[in-house]
């Protein structure tokens, strides 16, 4: 049985939190009911208190909420999470919240598994990990990232609620955004690609080139919202088949050392790399067994998404495009550059269609960063 899709279909509203969110709660209930579900364990984000209906109908069916964990979640967290869950004795997970939370969720999902299966709805709260549509769980056990790959990771009911989005800070917005984009970016290159990824990866990138200006703004319509969702759902989808490359692997570091948010630590990564990789396309070394002739048209059909059949020209857009968010670029030091080509993620740089080798990983650090400045 494949993945059920839950669309909330709601009016604007002035009040989200009265209106629109009693509509979700209510489809919340349903599907608690339908799966004759006595004990559900709610993983939900902290800010979740902003929403008094979603809280009272945690309160109303008696369920168990957990809310413990950092933005980038940790094994200790997770096994609290655990811990807890088997102590109560739940029958089911619901998260509600952003890539973090749905990652708990996964993971507390996946070291049940030796003992019962367990249903897991996911109600993602941005838009742009993409969590909500992959096999994937991330967790982090003293600095160092544990990724688990494991199909009963996929949720078995998404909820989708565009009125979440009205309420992302702005930052928020540009960076979970970004995270969609580099998986639309990476996916589409990557060796594991394939025609149904290429396609999906493909809608990611003309859906968020042409949201993007909207969705910045306050009081946009409904239906770039719905677009944004959908953007980020796909992209997701793309990354469960192809999976990420360099960008990816290059990004994790840099989050934690600088204090960055993943989307914008991948975008300054990709926006680099992708520049890179056309102006050295005939010195790379091409490890994706389609050939070299097969990445470059890759590579040309995501000029042709940004307008153009140049490839040069394909980088300067995607230059300007992230150079309008205006994110922070952070300075680093040689010491930095050392810990940061150490830390990169060898089973990420497999799927990247091109050789990089550590002094090619050194120089691009090098690019991300404002390297320059401080030596």
């Amino acid at each position: 049985m494949g993945q059920k899709i839950i669309k909330i279909k709601s009016k604007p509203s002035n009040n989200n939190e009265t209106y629109d969110f009693n509509k979700l709660c209510n489809t919340i209930k349903q599907w608690i009911i339908r799966n004759s579900l006595s004990n559900v364990f709610f993983v939900t984000i902290r800010s979740i208190k902003r929403y008094p209906l979603i809280l009272n109908l945690i309160k109303e069916t008696s369920s168990v909420h957990f809310t413990n964990f950092t933005p980038n979640p940790t094994f200790e967290e997770v096994m609290e999470g655990y811990r807890i869950f088997k102590e109560k004795k739940c029958d089911a997970i619901i998260a509600i919240g952003g890539g973090s939370a749905i990652d708990v969720a996964k993971c507390i999902k996946f070291y049940n598994l030796k003992n019962d299966f367990v249903p897991l709805l996911v109600i993602p709260t941005t838009a742009g990990t993409g969590s909500e549509a992959t096999k994937f769980a991330v967790m982090y056990k003293e600095g160092v990232k544990i990724s688990i790959e494991d199909e009963h990771c996929l949720p078995d009911a998404v909820m989708f609620d565009y009125h979440f989005l009205e309420t992302l800070p702005l930052y928020q917005k540009k960076v979970t955004l970004m995270d969609a984009f580099c998986h639309g970016l990476e996916s589409f290159w990557s060796v594991n690609s394939t025609r149904e990824s290429r396609c999906y990866s493909k809608g990611v990138l003309e859906n968020i080139l042409e949201n993007v200006d909207e969705y910045l703004k306050l009081n946009n319509e409904a239906e770039v919202y719905k677009k944004i969702f959908e953007a980020s759902f796909f992209a997701g989808k793309a990354i469960n088949i192809a999976k990420t490359t360099a960008g990816h692997a290059m990004c994790y570091k840099i989050t934690s050392m600088y204090g960055l948010a993943h989307g914008h630590a991948a975008i300054l990564c990709n926006k680099i790399i992708f520049r890179w990789m056309i102006e050295n396309i005939e010195q790379l070394d091409c490890i994706d067994s389609r050939g070299r002739k097969y990445v470059e048209d890759v590579l040309k059909e995501i000029a042709y998404i940004f307008g153009t059949e140049n490839l040069i020209e394909a980088c300067d857009r995607l230059d300007m495009f992230v150079d309008k968010l205006e994110l922070e670029v952070p300075c680093a030091s040689d010491k930095e550059i050392e810990e940061l080509v150490l830390s990169v993620n060898e089973q990420r740089m497999k799927n990247h269609p091109f050789l990089i080798s550590e002094k090619n990983i050194d120089t691009l650090y090098k690019k991300i960063l404002n390297y320059d400045i401080i030596s």
